[in-house]
């Protein structure tokens, strides 16, 4: 193939890459490739184009024949470890990003990808270390200091990390991210005042009508819509906002989720409750339920509300207390060991297997209040007759209708409100039983989600909880013994042991 259909060619596919035409631009460098196997450019370019195509494994194939075609190129170097990154295969990302940093010592975006790579592998202190090191090289670097910010956080230097954070924001106002970061930190060290204030909360619907944003004032004469994410997780906790937010005017209406409609029609201070907008009528003003702490001027110490500020329906309890003969007999521990697949602090236990210990305990049934899939239940000899397949000890289920509906969690909200107890690492049935006023210990690990503050047993937003947290450095274990322990404790009717 002649220099200039090569050129070309090349020329065509940077322009297709640039537009986000990725299966073009590969398409183009494909036929480069065809002809030149060995053209190094094309080489680079086509596994850009498949790794923003979402092909991980073909762009790390294709970057390394580069490398092997020109070992002494810093810049394939690097591509190489963000390929290798990307795929999930960190070892040989860092070491790719060791060669590359040999080759070019002061680029400080081979610091940073070296910090990424050791942030998803979830080794922070190296992450620290390596954001440190591009700062070294570019002073003032604003996504070094932002890296370092957050995994700072994460090994629990949080007086630094409010430090670097803060400084960030003060020389550039306009980064959010940064800016939303500080606000959670501040909120998880309890300064509730400058963390609501510059909190990101989760988006209310995007096709939200317009209206006034009620500002905090009273409103006598009119109609507040409260609007709500569809995120059972995080409305729940908030959902004791809006009892005081009723008392400084006149009517409430609630737009919530249909998943939480049938638990949202027992909120104290609501009028009404509405799943569409429209059907909301004229209203002098909404805002979003993530905001009436800011609206409110709501402190740590005014978070706490008296429990339950939401009630199970009593035809749905009778109705799962039967199935699972939950009236009298054996005490009861409702078990949950999953929550958002896509939040690390969620997800830290391996499954099941790790919550083994509670079988020890005697004269106790262990019932799973997870959803789960078809696959991952098995017929059982149990009253609902199912338990958990990959339990390696009897863990019974509901059955496969259990949060099948569109207002799933009034299923779990009624099996726990016949439960003794529930243990759960931070996930919706966490913030359900705080929310019902019923007893549960929270697995939580070294560095969770801010509402779970720092270094506490208890929370102030949920007064029946106990917190049992992983420490640094620390494995599954010793956490869930800790739990166990308490558990023990709880029923026997003691106080639980003090950390």
């Amino acid at each position: 193939m002649s220099t200039s259909i090569v050129t070309s060619l090349m020329q065509r596919a940077e322009i297709a890459l640039a537009a986000h035409k990725y299966v073009d631009a590969i398409a183009l460098y494909e036929v480069v490739l065809a002809r030149e196997a060995d053209n190094v450019d094309a080489l680079g370019r086509c596994a850009a184009a498949y790794r923003a195509n979402g092909d991980a494994a073909r762009a790390v194939t294709l970057i390394l024949r580069a490398v092997r075609c020109a070992p002494d190129r810093a810049d394939l170097r690097l591509d190489a470890a963000e390929a290798l990154a990307v795929a999930g295969r960190h070892d040989e990302a860092l070491a790719a990003y060791g060669e590359a940093r040999r080759l070019d010592p002061g680029n400080p975006d081979i610091a940073l990808g070296i910090a990424r790579t050791h942030a998803k592998a979830g080794d922070y202190r190296q992450t620290v270390q390596a954001c440190r090191m591009a700062l070294a090289l570019v002073p003032g670097h604003r996504l070094a200091a932002h890296h370092l910010g957050q995994a700072l956080v994460e090994i629990g230097a949080f007086d630094e990390a409010v430090t670097v954070l803060s400084d960030l924001v003060a020389a550039d106002p306009g980064l959010a991210a940064a800016r939303a970061d500080l606000a959670l930190l501040r909120l998880r060290l309890g300064d509730y005042t400058g963390g609501f204030r510059d909190w990101t909360p989760p988006e209310v619907p995007a096709d939200a009508a317009p209206a006034r944003v009620w500002d905090g004032r009273p409103f006598a004469d009119g109609r507040l819509l409260i609007r709500v994410a569809d995120r059972p997780g995080d409305v729940l906790p908030f959902l004791r906002f809006v009892a005081p937010a009723k008392s400084l005017g006149g009517e409430v209406v609630l737009l919530l989720p249909r998943a939480l409609s049938r638990l949202g029609a027992t909120v104290p201070g609501a009028d009404r409750l509405v799943v569409h907008e429209r059907d909301a009528g004229e209203v002098t003003a909404a805002v979003s339920l993530f905001d009436l702490p800011a609206r409110l001027g709501l402190t740590l110490g005014a978070v706490g509300v008296r429990a339950p500020y939401v009630a199970a329906d009593a035809g749905l309890a009778e109705r799962w207390s039967a199935r699972l003969a939950l009236r009298g007999g054996l005490r009861t521990i409702g078990l949950v060991w999953r929550g958002n697949a896509r939040l690390p602090a969620d997800r830290w236990l391996a499954g099941p297997a790790d919550l083994a210990p509670f079988a020890a305990l005697s004269d106790t049934r262990l019932i799973a209040l997870q959803k789960l899939s078809a696959d991952e239940i098995v017929r059982a000899d149990t009253p609902s007759g199912w338990a958990v397949a990959a339990a390696p000890f009897r863990l019974e289920h509901p059955g496969p209708d259990f949060e099948a509906g569109l207002d799933a969690l009034a299923d779990t909200a009624a099996v726990m409100s016949r439960l003794d107890l529930l243990v759960s690492v931070a996930a919706p049935p966490l913030h359900l039983a705080g929310a019902l006023g019923r007893p549960a210990i929270a697995l939580l690990k070294a560095v969770p989600d801010w509402l779970w503050l720092s270094g506490r047993a208890d929370s102030p937003w949920y007064p029946s909880l106990r917190l049992e947290r992983q420490a640094f450095g620390e494995g599954v274990a010793p956490v869930v013994a800790r739990a166990l322990a308490a558990a023990a404790a709880v029923f026997a009717g003691a106080r639980a042991p003090e950390k």
